[in-house]
């Protein structure tokens, strides 16, 4: 397929970020940073709203999880509430989801994938050897891919709604999907340039939370795969590429990220550990690794 970019080649190519909590999932007693012991809470689930600052191009980057009936359907059971589509959360910010003119997935998993057709104008945006992965999983994943997935990429290719990229793309002025292989074969994350000159890294499910990447003290400070990894060492280099960028990575499941915008902090590389520099302005406790635990 063509560049999503063929015949986009206007704007300044800046963006705003609009971060989009469309609910919470429940992971009961899962290791969600890769270590024992393992831990219950729950988690948000984020949906990215792009605006370009002159031309108002706008593209929704991952969708999220379906409402807990369909999903119990599906056998996920830890959908919480209260909840809302994608499309739901980008009317609530004032737009009209048909005016959304891409949407680009992360990856294919169960709870980043609902509600394409809802953005009925939307390019939907994924990368080849992702959709490959989604079709035939590896064991450990196959809960995670619904088949009404590879149904919905039919359907969206048959209206000529799919774009298929392989590697790194632009997709426009100011905005690059990056593959990301290592949470799943084919996850890809999304660089947007702003205004104020930050770099955004919309990295999906590279990171559940900022521990996999900063890792803690039980880890020595080394980064920190998340649990449910397809390469261990692919995942370790992507992590380690996305500092290489100097970015501020925002993730799909942790809140904290959205209190960095604006701010100058960015993920780089100190020796063998990525840490945020500069720190968080109000420093996050490095002892209490389950502070996203608290409350409801």
């Amino acid at each position: 397929m063509s560049s999503p970019t063929a015949s986009d080649r206007t704007g300044s190519g800046k963006w705003t970020v609009t971060p989009m909590v469309l609910g919470f999932v429940d992971p009961v007693m899962t290791p969600v940073l890769g270590l024992e012991p393992e831990i219950g809470g729950r988690l948000p689930v984020f949906s990215y709203l792009l605006e370009e600052v002159e031309t108002h191009t706008l593209v929704v980057v991952d969708l999220g999880p379906p409402p807990a009936d369909m999903a119990a359907h599906g056998g996920h059971i830890n959908v919480g509430s209260p909840w809302r589509s994608a499309a739901m959360a980008v009317a609530d910010a004032g737009f009209d989801p048909a005016a959304v003119r891409w949407v680009v997935l992360s990856h294919l998993h169960w709870d980043h994938v609902y509600g394409a057709q809802e953005f009925s104008n939307a390019v939907v945006v994924v990368q080849e050897r992702e959709i490959a992965f989604a079709s035939q999983p590896p064991h450990a994943q196959r809960g995670v891919f619904d088949a009404a997935v590879t149904q919905d990429l039919d359907q969206l290719h048959d209206a000529r709604r799919l774009e298929v990229i392989s590697g790194d793309v632009e997709i426009a002025p100011g905005l690059r999907a990056v593959l990301a292989p290592g949470h799943t074969a084919g996850s890809q994350y999304i660089l947007a340039e702003t205004l104020d000159g930050t770099t955004i890294a919309l990295v999906g499910d590279m990171a559940y939370r900022y521990e996999n990447l900063l890792g803690t003290v039980e880890s020595s400070w080394t980064p920190i795969p998340p649990s449910l990894c397809e390469d261990a060492q692919a995942w370790l280099d992507s992590a380690i590429q996305l500092a290489d960028v100097g970015a501020l990575p925002l993730l799909a499941h942790d809140e904290r990220g959205p209190e960095l915008l604006g701010t100058p902090t960015r993920l780089v590389r100190q020796g063998d550990q990525l840490i945020l520099h500069p720190a968080p302005a109000q420093p996050w406790d490095p002892t209490d690794r389950l502070i996203w635990t608290r409350g409801t």
